[in-house]
């Protein structure tokens, strides 16, 4: 029996199945490409999610830190001592006085128009002083308290015109003539009219360490009702209050000179002697609208105003 021959593949069938086998190859390493990119890429985004909330989280913690290490130290420097008192003060107001920072106060518009103040004026007021203060001067040195008056006329000229003439005056009947540091008119011009470190002859018993301020008017409710004046009036007084350190409770009426702390008066006839002008329920309006001034501008405020006893 003839021998059985093995039939042989054709030569193109081989490279069909090959070529085949290659594409297959091809099509399963592309998907794997695809598959590790894809994984990749959800690895990056969770990544990407996650280190900005370790930040955060970092971020907070190391800010927390910071702050309770930062608050210990401000705490532990910024305790507070107990203040030292200031003679004549309360504990609680020199706390104020201590920790208050004071800001600028800028002085107003003031017209300089001096009263005749000469050798024999200056000489009748040293006389005036050594008589009723103890004291041989008529220099006013380191004033500490500013006494608010009304003219009792409606004109600046006439308050000018009685200050000017150095005559005795019709009460007291003593000489020099009477006449204070500033005269603020009913329009709100400041007139000066006496410098800073002169005696004026406008409060017994308080001249020798008073500046005076007079307003033209007639009564204390006409100068708390007319703006313009009222701004002036506190305008001047605050500066002035700023310039020599006097507290708000030593800012006066007339009318309240015996009950100051620093009414002093040798002569004793006069002792008692004062005059209605600026009364105390009125100075309390005046001082409350003063004292807000006093924080808008930083200054202590001080201790409450002392009453002195008068003994009249």
């Amino acid at each position: 029996m003839p021998e059985r021959q093995d039939r042989k593949e054709p030569d193109w069938a081989t490279r069909v199945r090959e070529e085949r086998r290659d594409k297959e190859r091809l099509r399963l390493h592309r998907h794997r490409r695809l598959a590790i990119l894809g994984v990749a890429i959800i690895v990056s985004g969770a990544l990407l999610a996650i280190i900005p909330l370790t930040r955060d989280r970092t971020s907070a913690s190391s800010s927390s830190r910071s702050l309770r290490s930062s608050t210990q130290k401000t705490t532990a420097r910024s305790v507070p001592k107990k203040p030292e008192p200031i003679v004549g003060h309360s504990t609680k107001a020199s706390t104020i006085d201590v920790r208050t920072r004071q800001t600028p106060v800028l002085k107003p518009h003031i017209v300089w128009n001096p009263i005749p103040y000469g050798p024999q004026r200056r000489a009748e007021m040293a006389a005036y002083a050594k008589r009723h203060y103890g004291i041989n001067t008529w220099h006013l040195d380191n004033p500490k308290v500013i006494v608010e008056h009304y003219t009792g006329s409606t004109t600046f000229s006439s308050a000018y015109a009685t200050f000017s003439a150095d005559t005795e005056d019709r009460e007291l009947h003593e000489l020099p003539g009477d006449c204070a540091h500033f005269v603020i008119d009913s329009d709100g011009t400041i007139y000066q009219l006496v410098p800073l470190n002169v005696m004026c002859r406008h409060t017994v018993g308080l001249n020798y360490t008073a500046i005076g301020i007079e307003q033209v008017g007639v009564s204390d409710t006409e100068i708390l009702h007319n703006p313009r004046q009222l701004q002036a009036s506190l305008s001047l007084t605050i500066w002035l209050m700023k310039r020599f350190g006097i507290q708000l409770r030593n800012v006066i009426g007339h009318s309240e000179s015996l009950t100051s702390p620093y009414h002093h008066e040798l002569y004793s006839q006069w002792r008692c002697q004062t005059h209605g002008d600026w009364t105390y329920v009125d100075m309390q309006i005046y001082r409350t609208k003063l004292s807000r001034l006093v924080r808008q501008h930083g200054m202590a405020i001080g201790a409450p105003r002392r009453v002195a006893s008068s003994g009249c």
